[in-house]
């Protein structure tokens, strides 16, 4: 008996050790176009607005995916996901 009491105040005070973790905010990272204008003559850049952005709270491969012309090859929710373009192969 006095094991498994042992055991239990233990375990409740690892528990309540881990609650008291403080949180860490990022910074923000910033995505720019810098040589997109360069580069992509005669190519179609989508940009994707804010509310769109917004609106999506799932994973920016679903946004991606939902919301451009990228096929995106998933491997389970909040797995690694690959994006898949038409006329390569895989390497």
């Amino acid at each position: 008996m006095k094991k498994l009491i042992s055991i239990v105040l233990v375990f409740c005070a690892t528990v309540g050790y881990a609650q008291r973790d403080s949180i860490l905010k990022l910074d923000e990272v910033v995505v720019s176009d810098s040589r997109v204008k360069q580069y992509a003559e005669g190519y179609k850049v989508t940009v994707l607005q804010d509310s769109i952005i917004q609106r999506t709270n799932e994973s920016l491969t679903s946004l991606l995916a939902f919301n451009s012309n990228i096929y995106f090859k998933e491997n389970g929710f909040g797995m690694v996901s690959s994006p898949a373009f038409r006329g390569t192969n895989a390497s």
